[in-house]
């Protein structure tokens, strides 16, 4: 899922971000969303959600986009982490999934095992209500 992080001030609903300028990591889902859903927003593309922070702090942009787990670890570790909010709109939704290299049955096995494990004791929907 993609949201977006803005400062802590800025407005709640997503739409209101339709014309704003926001950044995103270059050749990223993401990027391509924001480019779909507000064709008239101005999109910066940055190498990395770092530097996308940083022009965030900086006022260059009025919100960033990134994986909803990515920017919650981000803003955890950020020492100013007040002056910023993620917003609860979604701005995509996309599943994710783990790829494991042929050839490697015991890792697939273990990988697959655990993710049953984790639906069967609920474990999965407790995750899921977390972070999505």
């Amino acid at each position: 899922c993609q949201q977006f992080l803005v400062p802590a001030g800025s407005p709640d609903k997503l739409d209101e971000y339709s014309k704003a300028r926001i950044g995103a990591v270059k050749g990223t889902t993401g990027e391509q969303a924001l480019h779909q859903r507000f064709p008239q927003a101005r999109v910066l593309s940055y190498d990395d959600i770092p530097l996308a922070l940083t022009a965030l702090r900086n006022g260059n942009v009025q919100a960033i986009t990134q994986d909803s787990t990515i920017l919650a670890g981000l803003l955890a570790e950020a020492p100013d982490k007040a002056k910023f909010k993620i917003l609860p709109d979604l701005l995509s939704k996309e599943e994710i999934g783990v790829g494991v290299k042929k050839g490697e049955p015991a890792l697939l096995k273990a990988v697959n095992d655990e993710l049953v494990k984790l639906e069967k004791t609920g474990e999965a929907a407790k995750i899921y209500d977390v972070w999505f």
